[in-house]
């Protein structure tokens, strides 16, 4: 089976066939671009994006700012937001280059609006890591994410809005 079917088959709750697939491919080198080709199939793109996010988790990291600019390309076009959260979260094993950031800038700031709670919440860490490595970003970052903390009804917003004020506060 392909790992693009075994990314469609995935329940999204169950971790261990996604774990197997992981453990088969990971001492692969083309693992991680093959991912990132898969990125963008509706039907696999919650099983693709948890892959790729776990393969950044476990150590790997794009060869490439092409490679990079694929996962950030694929933010906005994903359908399902549990693979918007995935590709959030893989944000911090990212290096963003200086042309990357416009792009991004603008995906964060649309999605610190979204309906569901852990995207709004990993957008507003989003805009922490923007501001971490470009910190042209800074000021405006502290202003959203101190507006952020003011209006957020979410608690698991509001804990990643924290975590970001602090952390700025010490970069």
């Amino acid at each position: 089976m392909s790992l693009k079917d075994v990314s469609a088959q995935w329940d999204g709750k169950t971790i261990e066939p996604m774990l197997q697939v992981y453990d088969i491919n990971k001492a692969d080198p083309a693992f991680g671009p093959e991912l990132l080709k898969s990125l963008g199939d509706i039907k696999s793109e919650r099983g693709i994006t948890w892959l790729v996010k776990h393969h950044l988790e476990q150590g790997w990291r794009p060869q490439s700012n092409r490679e990079t600019s694929v996962i950030l390309k694929a933010l906005p076009g994903t359908n399902h937001w549990e693979a918007h959260l995935h590709l959030l979260q893989c944000l911090p094993y990212l290096t963003i280059a200086s042309r990357q950031t416009e792009h991004l800038w603008d995906h964060l700031q649309s999605a610190i609006q979204d309906e569901a709670k852990f995207v709004r919440a990993w957008a507003y860490h989003g805009l922490y890591v923007l501001a971490a490595q470009h910190p042209r970003f800074s000021a405006q970052v502290l202003e959203i994410l101190k507006r952020g903390l003011d209006t957020e009804t979410a608690a698991s917003a509001k804990v990643k809005i924290r975590h970001a004020l602090k952390s700025l506060a010490f970069d």
